[in-house]
C-alpha cells in the first residue's frame, strides 16, 4: 500500500469515517509499538456502527422468524453480557489478540457453531457421562448425520449500547511472561517484568436463535443453552468471568445471578457450590476435604470458578486460614 494511500485511511480513522470495526483493524494498523497498539484499539473502539447496521439486523431477525413459520419452529431470547465479551481472542491477527467481529458489518457476534458447541458440553457434564445419546444425536448429530436443531449465529442488537458503540478496550497482564512462554520450563519468580497487552471486548445485547422440528425441541435446546451461557459463559477469559449472558428481561434476577440453569441440565460447578453453600459452619471442617476433592475433579475451568467462591466463603465463615489448598482455590479466581 502506498504512503499516500495509508496516510489517507489513518485520517479517515481519526475522523471516524470507517464505520466499519473489522476494517479498521485489519487495514489502518500504523506501528506495533504498544503506544501504537492502544492507540489504534482506542479509535476502533469509539467507532458507532452504521445506522444501516439496525436495518440488516431487522432483515436477518424476520429470515430467521419466517424460516421457522415454513419448516419448523423457531425459540430466540435477547440476552445481556454481564460483563465483557470477547470471542475471537486467540484468531490470527497482526496485533496477537484479536476479535471476532461480521465481516461486512463489522459489529461483533457469537458464531452459530461456538454457540452450539458450548450447548453440547454443558449437556454431556451435567449429565457426568460421556456417553452419546438418541437425544444427542437430534441436537447435535453425529459423523454419519447432522442435527435436527439450527444454532444460528448471536448477533450484537443495534441500539443496545451507549451510542450503538459495542467495543472496549481492554488489557491483559500477564505476571510471568518466561513463566508462560517456555511452557514451565522457568519458574515464576516475583522477579518478572508483567506484560500488559491490550485488546478489544464486547458488550451489549445479543440475540440468540435456534430452529427445531417442534416447539418442544426448540424450547428445550434454548432453555439448554441460556444455562450454558449463564454458567460457563462464551468465547475467552471464561475462567475470569467474562462471556457470561443472561436474559435481557431479567438481568438483575437472583436465579440467574446464582447461575442456575433450568432443571436437570445444571453444570456441575453449579451444583458443587449449591452444597458447598449449605453447609452450616459447623459443618465446614469434617467435610470440607471431601468438596476440594469433587472440586478438583472438575476439569472446566469456568466450572470451577463459582465452587471455589463458595469454599473460599465458607473457610471464611469457619475461621480456616493458612491452608495450602486456599492458595490453590484463590488462584482460579485471579484474572489471566
Amino acid at each position: 500500500m502506498s504512503s499516500g494511500i495509508r496516510a489517507r485511511l489513518e485520517e479517515a480513522l481519526r475522523e471516524g469515517q470507517c464505520s466499519n470495526h473489522g476494517l479498521a483493524l485489519d487495514r489502518f494498523v500504523g506501528g506495533f509499538t504498544p503506544e501504537e497498539r492502544e492507540a489504534l484499539l482506542s479509535s476502533v473502539s469509539g467507532l458507532a456502527l452504521p445506522p444501516l447496521y439496525a436495518l440488516f439486523f431487522r432483515r436477518w431477525k424476520a429470515a430467521i422468524e419466517d424460516l421457522g413459520h415454513r419448516s419448523g419452529h423457531v425459540a430466540s431470547r435477547e440476552l445481556v453480557v454481564q460483563d465483557r465479551l470477547i470471542v475471537g481472542l486467540a484468531s490470527g491477527n497482526v496485533l496477537e489478540a484479536s476479535i471476532r467481529l461480521h465481516r461486512t458489518c463489522g459489529a461483533p457476534f457469537i458464531p452459530g457453531s461456538a454457540l452450539k458447541g458450548i450447548a453440547r458440553h454443558h449437556l454431556r457434564s451435567a449429565r457426568e457421562t460421556s456417553s452419546w445419546t438418541e437425544h444427542d444425536e437430534i441436537l447435535f448429530g453425529h459423523q454419519e448425520s447432522g442435527g435436527h436443531v439450527t444454532f444460528f449465529d448471536a448477533l450484537y442488537v443495534p441500539g443496545t449500547t451507549r451510542e450503538d458503540k459495542p467495543l472496549r478496550p481492554d488489557v491483559m497482564t500477564p505476571h510471568h511472561p518466561g513463566y508462560y512462554s517456555t511452557r514451565g520450563k522457568s519458574s515464576p519468580t516475583d522477579f518478572d517484568d508483567p506484560t500488559p497487552v491490550s485488546f478489544l471486548s464486547a458488550v451489549g445485547n445479543y440475540w440468540v436463535a435456534v430452529i427445531a422440528p417442534d416447539q418442544e425441541w426448540s424450547s428445550f435446546t434454548l432453555a439448554l443453552l441460556e444455562a450454558a451461557l449463564a454458567s460457563r459463559g462464551a468465547g475467552g477469559k471464561t475462567s475470569s468471568g467474562y462471556g457470561r449472558l443472561v436474559p435481557a428481561d431479567a438481568r438483575a434476577s437472583a436465579a440467574f445471578s446464582s447461575q442456575r440453569g433450568p432443571a436437570g441440565i445444571e453444570g456441575p460447578g453449579v451444583r458443587l457450590a449449591r452444597e458447598i453453600r449449605a453447609l452450616s459452619r459447623e459443618q465446614v471442617k469434617p467435610q470440607i476435604n471431601q468438596f476440594l476433592e469433587r472440586w478438583t475433579r472438575i476439569d472446566d475451568a469456568g466450572e470451577r470458578v463459582e465452587p471455589a467462591r463458595a469454599l473460599l466463603e465458607k473457610a471464611r465463615e469457619a475461621g480456616i486460614k493458612n491452608k495450602p489448598w486456599i492458595r490453590e482455590v484463590q488462584a482460579v479466581l485471579e484474572p489471566h
